[in-house]
């Protein structure tokens, strides 16, 4: 195996002889051109696989044209090997974390695509993630890793803020501060939107007129109606109706100021839970169509997630179970870091703490994904089987849950 440099241009030809025992050529050299130049370069015995490392660390099956995975800033350093009675590799990387990849099955498998740090990531159905970025939404098939639509943004100096599919997984809302249609076509538009609806069918977006950022929810079982967070009230935006139909002020819940930091509707559209701020903050369930209180737990919790009858809060430095209706006593879980994305799914709770780690409960234990770069995102499979983590480098990896125990 070597490599030969290409004048002129940001690439190498690696190459890979096979020879005899005997000293005699075997088939036909295998040429593949690898971007960048590789600060090194590994092959398995056979001759099939190779690893990478550049800007970015890259797994080639050689038998085909592009990489089957990137791993982002997680450099091979150092060393890597292909095991030779299994079809793993194994490598030392840049941030000392050790990298363990399947190659007939793997557990933790990556989708390049985005040039910026990914905002917000989400499972539409069980074989498709969008993520959102800078640069615009992307949606991806997780069987194949392959895109399968994208909406750029002509300018991307502009973080999204927010992300929420329909249940069904056929419409996407999300926010972008100061976007405007004159400004996506190249023109100097003044207008703003606060939010836009990407329909999977039409592969086209849709304004949301009227609606300033938020935090935006689907209705369970609805297409029609998304609610958005507004710090003290939750707006019902109808979108036939093209206006706000509903609002829902938190104010009569307490006393003095309030603010609801997060929230989640139930599964069945007829309440939702709040985690609420003030002078006695708590999550509060409340009925979507009276807005009368069902009932509350004390505590101040920043992240809310409802799956079936369960409640999963978390804040305080710790994450809180519930059984729900009406919440009362949860189950307490320390956790050592603060939680600043979650996700409960299937009985599985997922998390990123503030320093990038992500965290998995599932069957009662606790785990830790050792992804050696900054995560900003998750999100677990209808069926908390898969999660998909976005990370800094706009790679989002897809890893199943039972690699983790």
């Amino acid at each position: 195996v070597h490599l030969e440099a290409v004048p002129n241009e940001d690439v190498v030809r690696l190459i890979v002889r096979r020879w005899t025992p005997a000293g005699e050529p075997r088939g036909e050299p295998l040429e593949r051109r690898l971007p960048g130049f590789p600060s090194s370069v590994f092959v398995d015995d056979a001759g099939r696989w190779a690893v990478s490392s550049t800007r970015d660390t890259r797994l080639w099956d050689l038998t085909r044209e592009e990489p089957v995975a990137v791993f982002g800033e997680a450099q091979v350093y150092g060393a890597a090997a292909f095991a030779t009675d299994a079809p793993v590799l194994v490598a030392n990387t840049a941030r000392a974390a050790l990298l363990r990849v399947r190659l007939d099955a793997p557990s933790a498998g990556s989708v390049p695509g985005h040039a910026d740090a990914i905002a917000q990531v989400a499972w539409l159905d069980a074989d498709t993630v969008t993520t959102l970025a800078e640069d615009g939404l992307r949606l991806w098939s997780v069987e194949s890793g392959r895109q399968r639509a994208v909406f750029p943004f002509a300018h991307r100096d502009l973080m999204p803020t927010a992300l929420a599919p329909t249940t069904d997984g056929r419409r996407v809302v999300f926010f972008r501060p100061g976007w405007s249609a004159e400004e996506e076509e190249g023109e100097d538009g003044a207008g703003w939107s606060g939010g836009l609806i990407w329909d999977r069918e039409s592969g086209e977006p849709t304004p949301l007129p009227g609606v300033q950022v938020g935090e935006p929810r689907w209705r369970a079982g609805d297409r029609r109606v998304v609610t958005v967070l507004r710090g003290d009230h939750v707006d019902f935006y109808d979108l036939e109706k093209e206006r706000v139909v509903r609002r829902l002020a938190l104010g009569t819940f307490f006393e003095g100021e309030v603010e609801a930091l997060d929230y989640d509707w139930a599964d069945d559209g007829a309440s939702l839970v709040l985690a609420l701020s003030g002078e006695a903050p708590a999550l509060v369930s409340v009925d979507a169509t009276s807005g009368e209180e069902l009932g509350r737990a004390a505590g101040r919790f920043e992240h809310v997630r409802v799956n079936g009858e369960r409640v999963a809060a978390s804040g305080e430095g710790g994450l809180t179970l519930f059984a729900h209706p009406a919440l009362g006593e949860g189950e307490r879980v320390a956790l050592d870091g603060a939680v600043v994305d979650l996700a409960f799914r299937g009985g599985t709770v997922a998390w990123i703490d503030d320093v990038g780690r992500v965290g998995v409960r599932a069957g009662g234990a606790l785990h830790r994904w050792p992804l050696p770069l900054p995560c900003t995102a998750l999100d677990l499979s209808p069926d908390g089987r898969q999660l998909v983590v976005g990370t800094e480098a706009g790679t989002a990896w897809l890893v199943d849950v039972s690699a983790l125990e």
